[in-house]
């Protein structure tokens, strides 16, 4: 004996009558939350709270706070940043060599004239260097017996 249409699980609309599920009354359960009935009595309800807090001035809106620079190392608000937008003197590298010379040895490094002018040669050293490889590196070497 076969089933009918409402029993059999998923029925395509080819196995059933035309317009039968029109006139079903399907059950099903709700995932998602009903949306509130909005009634006279609601909405009154509503104005009614909404007068008594304008009358008592109680209103619930956001105050900003902000901490000040109190010396504390903690939790601290920034009220606005600056940016220096000139370029800085000093590379990367020179940076993280103070930093690092600053967390080992206390002292950052004096850099005078002299110093510079042999960072400056050993610049140039290397770029001749380089230079120098790169020409024995891609000139065709060709051997004749």
């Amino acid at each position: 004996k076969e089933k009918i249409w409402q029993l059999s699980g998923e029925v395509k609309a080819s196995s059933r009558p035309e317009n039968s599920l029109l006139e079903e009354t399907l059950e099903f359960t709700q995932t998602s939350k009903a949306a509130p009935i909005v009634t006279e009595e609601h909405t009154k309800s509503l104005e009614e709270i909404i007068k008594t807090r304008i009358l008592d001035n109680a209103f619930d809106d956001v105050i900003r706070k902000t901490k000040r620079n109190t010396g504390d190392s903690g939790d601290q608000r920034i009220s606005s940043v600056l940016l220096d937008q000139k370029k800085s003197e000093k590379g990367l590298g020179q940076i993280y060599e103070e930093e690092y010379l600053k967390k080992t040895e206390g002292v950052l490094p004096d850099l005078d004239v002299n110093t510079e002018r042999l960072r400056a040669a050993a610049t140039n050293l290397f770029i001749d260097i380089c230079k120098a490889m790169d020409a024995l590196s891609h000139n065709a070497v060709s051997y004749t017996h």
